[in-house]
């Protein structure tokens, strides 16, 4: 934990039975959760690399209408496609249009070593997949076509975060799941934004878990309840 978290034994004592249970089933995963208006949070295995998969397009999207609003506004659909279907069209556009620029400027703003999205699909650690989204939560939040590109995020056809509470609080959020002939790219991701009653928080989870967000969904609520 950090930022001066204590933990109550009721969350360690679930968290303790995710992990037990993940263990048992041969996953690795890592997590990061941090309250953004207190800077306190909790974390496990957060220097490991996990596949991004589609969980990128997010902060690439974002990054596209930071730097370049008029393309953003110009391929609106293709960005709509992109972030709530995970349409990897719509992302091949894109990328065929501007690579890697804008995300590697952006990994550069949020000290993250622009080499590790030099990548279409990254591999990527927790600890640079939160620095990245803290800065897109500043950005959704502040900039005037932050709130448009936020929209985009709250309603994904399948994300861990928005499928577990997104009934309860408003989500921002872009997963990612693969498996295929390469075991290093088996991989369910999900990273985004919170807006739980007692504030907002990020929540980072990576996992070898191969392209299902179901076995997840016990960690995602005990990072909930540890939040609240």
């Amino acid at each position: 934990t950090f930022g001066g978290y204590l933990p109550s034994t009721e969350v360690l004592t679930e968290l303790n039975g995710v992990f037990e249970d993940y263990e048992s089933k041969y996953y690795k995963f890592g997590f990061i959760l941090i309250d953004v208006n207190t800077g306190a949070g909790i974390s496990y295995n957060v220097d490991r690399n996990f596949y991004s998969a589609s969980s990128i397009k997010g902060p690439y999207a974002i990054s596209l209408a930071k730097y370049n609003q008029d393309a953003a506004e110009n391929y609106e659909n293709t960005i709509i496609n992109m972030l709530v279907e995970s349409d990897n069209d719509a992302f091949r556009i894109l990328h065929n249009n501007y690579h890697n620029q804008y995300i590697m400027q952006w990994c550069e703003e949020c000290y993250v070593d622009p080499e590790v999205c030099r990548w279409k699909y990254p591999k990527i650690s927790c600890r640079d997949l939160t620095r990245i989204w803290v800065n897109c939560y500043d950005y959704l939040i502040t900039d005037p076509y932050g709130e448009t590109m936020a929209s985009y995020l709250d309603h994904p056809t399948y994300s861990l975060i928005h499928s577990e509470l997104g009934e309860m609080y408003t989500t921002w959020s872009k997963a990612g799941w693969l498996q295929d002939d390469d075991p290093s790219h088996t991989t369910t991701v999900d990273a985004g934004v919170v807006f739980a009653a007692n504030g907002p928080y990020i929540v980072i989870i990576e996992s070898t878990v191969p392209m299902n967000i179901d076995p997840l969904r016990p960690l995602m609520q005990a990072l909930n309840n540890a939040h609240d």
